[in-house]
C-alpha cells in the first residue's frame, strides 16, 4: 500500500509540474509572438507542406515537429503574428492546449487539458493578452475547482470547490 501512495503521489506531482510548464508556456503565448525567419534554418519535408514565409515572416498555416515526426504545436500566421486558433500537443500526441490569438496576441478563450487523460484543466478567456472574466480550473473528476473573476484586469472575486461539487474556502497557492 505505501509503494502504491508513493507512486501514486509521484504522478500525480509529475503530472502537476507538467501541467504547470504547459500552463505556464499557453498562458504566456509560447511561440505566438511575432515570427520571423530564421538565418539558414533547415524545414524537414513534412513541416515544408505547411510553413511558409511571406516577405520573410511567416504566414499561413504552421506546423512544428519534433526530430521523430510528432507535432507539437500548429496555428495560423499572417505577417509574422500568430492568428486565428493555435494548438499545442502532450508527448503522447493528445491536445495539451488551445487558444485564439490576434496579431499576436491571445484574444478569446484559451484552454489546458491534463497529460495523462487529455481532460479539461483550465479555461481562461484574453482580451488583447490580458485575463478578463472568468478564470476556471477543474479536479481530475471533471468538477469545477475554482473559479477567478476578472474585471478591469484585477482580480476581483475568488471561488472553489471540492471534488464532490461542495463550496469550500479558496487556499492561497
Amino acid at each position: 500500500m505505501k509503494n502504491f501512495q508513493l507512486y501514486k503521489f509521484k504522478r500525480n506531482h509529475n503530472q502537476f509540474k507538467w501541467m504547470t510548464l504547459v500552463t505556464i508556456l499557453i498562458l504566456n503565448g509560447f511561440g505566438c509572438g511575432e515570427q520571423n525567419s530564421p538565418k539558414g534554418a533547415e524545414q524537414s519535408e513534412t513541416e515544408a507542406a505547411y510553413n511558409k514565409y511571406e516577405n520573410g515572416k511567416k504566414d499561413g498555416l504552421w506546423r512544428e515537429y519534433e526530430n521523430n515526426n510528432r507535432l507539437i504545436s500548429e496555428g495560423y500566421f499572417k505577417n509574422g503574428k500568430a492568428n486565428g486558433l493555435m494548438k499545442w500537443y502532450h508527448e503522447k500526441g493528445h491536445l495539451a492546449g488551445e487558444g485564439l490569438m490576434k496579431d499576436g496576441l491571445r484574444d478569446g478563450i484559451w484552454k489546458v487539458y491534463g497529460i495523462e487523460d487529455g481532460k479539461l484543466v483550465a479555461e481562461v478567456i484574453f482580451k488583447d493578452d490580458k485575463e478578463i472574466g472568468i478564470k476556471s480550473s477543474y479536479h481530475t473528476n471533471g468538477q469545477l475547482k475554482q473559479e477567478n473573476t476578472w474585471k478591469e484586469y484585477q482580480l476581483i472575486a475568488k471561488k472553489c470547490w471540492d471534488e464532490n461539487g461542495t463550496e469550500i474556502e479558496c487556499i492561497e497557492d
